[in-house]
C-alpha cells in the first residue's frame, strides 16, 4: 500500500514539475518571437533569467546591447554601450562641457531605451591617477543621466 501511494506521489510531482518546465519554454520562445521582431538582424546570445525578466546579450549593427523583456514577454527596456564620447548625442556633449564634465574621466557610457524615455547613462569620476598601489585614486564617482535633449535630470554619486 506504501509502495501506490508513492508510486502516485511521484506521478503527480513528476507531472507538475514537466508542466511547469514546458510553461517556462514556451515563455522563452515568446519571448524570442517578440525579440526578433524588434531586432531582426540582431546576432544575440543565450537567453537568462532572474526573478523578474529574461535578457540577452547582443549584436545590432555592431553595437553591444542586453534586451530585457517580462516573464510574460513584454519589452521593457534595451541598453547599448556606447564607446566613444563622440557616440554621445551632440546636446549631451554639450551639457557635459558646460558642466564641467568632460575633464572628468569617463568610465562607461550606455544609451538606456524604454517605452516611455531614452536616456544616456554617463559613469564618470575626477581623476585618472593612482595610488601607491596602482589602484584608483579618484575620490568621487558619479553616474550621470541626460536625455536626448542634452538635459542633466539626475546626478547619483556612487560609493566608491
Amino acid at each position: 500500500m506504501k509502495k501506490i501511494i508513492f508510486m502516485s506521489v511521484a506521478i503527480v510531482l513528476a507531472n507538475v514539475l514537466f508542466a511547469q518546465a514546458a510553461n517556462k519554454t514556451n515563455d522563452l520562445q515568446n519571448v524570442q518571437h517578440v525579440f526578433s521582431a524588434k531586432y531582426p538582424n540582431a546576432i544575440s546570445g543565450k537567453w537568462k533569467q532572474n526573478d523578474s525578466n529574461y535578457f540577452v546579450a547582443f549584436n545590432d549593427n555592431n553595437k553591444k546591447s542586453i534586451a530585457y523583456y517580462s516573464l510574460d514577454g513584454k519589452w521593457k527596456k534595451t541598453e547599448t554601450k556606447i564607446k566613444w564620447i563622440k557616440n554621445l548625442p551632440a546636446a549631451v556633449q554639450d551639457e557635459m562641457g558646460k558642466k564641467g564634465f568632460l575633464a572628468w574621466t569617463v568610465m562607461d557610457m550606455k544609451k538606456s531605451e524604454t517605452a516611455e524615455s531614452t536616456l544616456y547613462v554617463v559613469h564618470i569620476n575626477d581623476g585618472n591617477t593612482l595610488d601607491s598601489d596602482h589602484h584608483d585614486a579618484f575620490t568621487q564617482y558619479f553616474m550621470l543621466y541626460f536625455s536626448e535633449s542634452g538635459e542633466l535630470i539626475k546626478k547619483v554619486e556612487v560609493e566608491n
